[in-house]
């Protein structure tokens, strides 16, 4: 079973050089610092969507069951360089209660459940 959890943000208003050097700076250790079951895949620019409020960035994690969900909210209740990166990134992150943001939860269609054909 796998899941790929992604977040769309927009950048703060003239922040979003700065993310990208922030991004270059540390994203081997963000990678390096996931927690168990957890794979950090990267951040991304949006080029080309048909959907105009996801946001111009998405962050991609890849989980491999329910579990590494738990393992991400720990590791981010425990503290410690996991929970100290994200915390950092999200300081270049919008969060204006009419920012653009998305979050979507997808889980491989091989091992969905799919009924009600």
């Amino acid at each position: 079973m796998h899941f790929i959890h992604e977040n769309g943000f927009d950048a703060k208003e003239g922040k979003a050089q700065e993310l990208q050097k922030w991004l270059v700076d540390n994203e081997e250790k963000l990678a390096l610092e996931c927690p168990a079951g957890c794979k950090y895949d990267g951040t991304y620019a949006a080029i080309h969507t048909s959907d105009k409020t996801s946001g111009s960035f998405r962050m991609i994690f890849r989980l491999e069951n329910y579990a590494a969900q738990d393992a991400f909210s720990a590791a981010m209740k425990e503290g410690g360089a996991f929970a100290r990166l994200m915390e950092e990134v999200t300081e270049f992150m919008d969060q204006d209660n009419h920012s653009n943001w998305s979050e979507i939860l997808m889980r491989r269609a091989t091992d969905a459940a799919i009924w009600g054909e």
